[in-house]
């Protein structure tokens, strides 16, 4: 019997078209924010507007003789920015910044953690804030 979903074990995380190597999960959020508009005196809150954010985490195994995690690495520890970060959901479909609609869209590694267990590997996490539009790639 065939899955009609998309298996965890297919997706991937990557810089550009470059797979980084040794993560085990990822988790993707698209937010919408809303000014409150409540006033003094109202039993329940009144909003106006909508405003977009998106936001990930990602984790894997300590692995820095790959390029492209020693990128992420080098980015988590420098503050910088990466605008062209892809999180895999199968073999062809990603999610990433939209650089085509804002061109200064980017994502910023604004968390970064080890975790050492004398009974494991050493692991990491990142979480990631986008600036701009991310979108779903499905060529």
């Amino acid at each position: 019997m065939a899955c009609a979903t998309n298996l965890g074990k297919n997706a991937k995380i990557a810089i550009g078209t470059n797979k980084v190597a040794r993560m085990t999960s990822f988790s993707l959020s698209v937010n919408q924010d809303s000014a409150d508009i409540s006033e003094f005196g109202t039993g329940w809150a009144e909003h106006c507007g909508t405003i977009q954010n998106w936001n990930a985490s990602m984790d894997g195994f300590l692995y820095l003789d790959d390029t492209y995690q020693f990128n992420l690495h080098s980015i988590a520890l420098s503050g910088g920015t990466i605008s062209n970060l892809r999180f895999y959901e199968n073999a062809t479909d990603y999610w990433t910044s939209n650089t085509a609609t804002v061109s200064a869209s980017n994502a910023t590694i604004e968390s970064y953690s080890w975790n050492a267990d004398v009974s494991g590997v050493v692991s990491f996490s990142m979480g990631v804030k986008g600036s701009g539009p991310v979108h779903r790639v499905a060529p």
